[in-house]
């Protein structure tokens, strides 16, 4: 999956926005703004990575980042690994960003996507 399509799809199944993904714009209706010229990056964005940790935490899920530490035996350079827990079911995925790991964690957990496994 390209960064642009996990930008669409948290878009449109996470944040709930009807997201033109040819043109990278969205819509939100519960904004009195209505049309934004440009979908956020979810992944390279700070800002927009926050605005979904503050989105998966009013759905009920309490994330978790760790910072993986180097493993030069196996040649691994630092990773992150994000988990995304509600009631009893747990949604994790290590990748080599925190942003990216929040995203693919995040999309595992409301859509059910298993892009981790």
């Amino acid at each position: 999956m390209s960064v642009k399509d996990l930008n669409c799809e948290i878009g449109e199944r996470i944040m709930g926005w009807e997201v033109n993904c040819e043109e990278r714009i969205y819509r939100d209706y519960s904004s009195e703004a209505g049309v934004y010229p440009r979908l956020p990056d979810f992944v390279v964005d700070g800002f927009a990575n926050q605005m979904l940790r503050s989105k998966m935490q009013s759905l009920g899920y309490a994330l978790t980042i760790t910072e993986n530490p180097l493993d030069f035996e196996n040649n691994v350079g630092r990773t992150f690994t994000a988990t995304y827990m509600r009631a009893n079911k747990i949604f994790k995925t290590t990748q080599a960003d925190g942003n990216m790991a929040v995203c693919v964690a995040a999309l595992d957990a409301v859509a059910g996507f298993g892009i981790n496994k």
